[in-house]
């Protein structure tokens, strides 16, 4: 209520129209939803609001790996909005290495385990931060996803995982309560069964427009 009540503020200050049941109304009469306001993160910070990693502390090292037969070509893993807000994604990463300079990274907008890769709603590019073989892994790869506007819902659920380096090969732990998929057999096999969670992590942030981080310009660029 606050942000919202210093928002309406903002707002007066240039004049425009006041917010309407479901956002803001610009002066054509279209109306930008709360949901599509762009954060502004502030200087020098990316400003993220939520890191998760199927390890659980951020960075999690690899305490183990998977096996050229044991484990398929990719890896997946889920994740649910809790936050209450909806949250842009930023950054995905999972500790990785081998030969080639780069490799695909996949995402599914999905309550329910997704189909094979060639279903992915969004995928694109990520680097091999480390091409030297070792197991397991030791460092972690990083790809910037957030110029490709991967905004997840509140309370939605998404996967999102990547092609290994070196097929099977990729960072674990023992298993910790975390469920992770490698496909394999044609299908996404439960790591759970195995006794192992595959590593993988995201970082985002909150969509909901934050007034100190923002200008009269920015907003006043909602309705251009």
């Amino acid at each position: 209520m606050k942000k919202l009540t210093l928002l309406l503020g903002v707002l007066a200050l240039i004049a425009l129209p006041a917010l309407a049941a479901d956002g803001i109304v610009g002066k054509n009469g279209e109306t930008a939803p709360l949901s599509d306001i762009p954060a502004q993160p502030s200087e020098g910070s990316r400003d993220y609001t939520v890191f998760y990693n199927t390890g659980g502390a951020l960075d999690t090292p690899a305490t183990t790996g998977g096996s050229d037969t044991g484990w398929g070509p990719y890896f997946i893993a889920t994740w649910v909005n809790d936050t209450g807000e909806d949250i842009l994604l930023v950054e995905f990463g999972w500790p990785c290495n081998g030969t080639g300079d780069q490799k695909h990274w996949y995402y599914w907008l999905s309550e329910t385990l997704p189909g094979p890769i060639s279903t992915a709603h969004a995928s694109g590019m990520y680097t091999i931060a480390d091409p030297v073989y070792s197991q397991p892994p030791t460092v972690y790869s990083y790809v910037d996803v957030e110029s490709v506007g991967l905004v997840v819902p509140a309370g939605a659920r998404i996967y999102w995982g990547y092609e290994l380096p070196t097929p099977g090969l990729g960072g674990q732990l023992t298993y910790n309560g975390v469920v992770t998929w490698a496909w394999y057999g044609g299908t996404w096999d439960p790591d759970e069964a195995w006794g192992r969670t595959a590593l993988l992590q995201l970082k985002g942030r909150s969509l909901i427009i934050s007034t100190e981080n923002s200008t009269l310009s920015q907003v006043k660029g909602l309705f251009r």
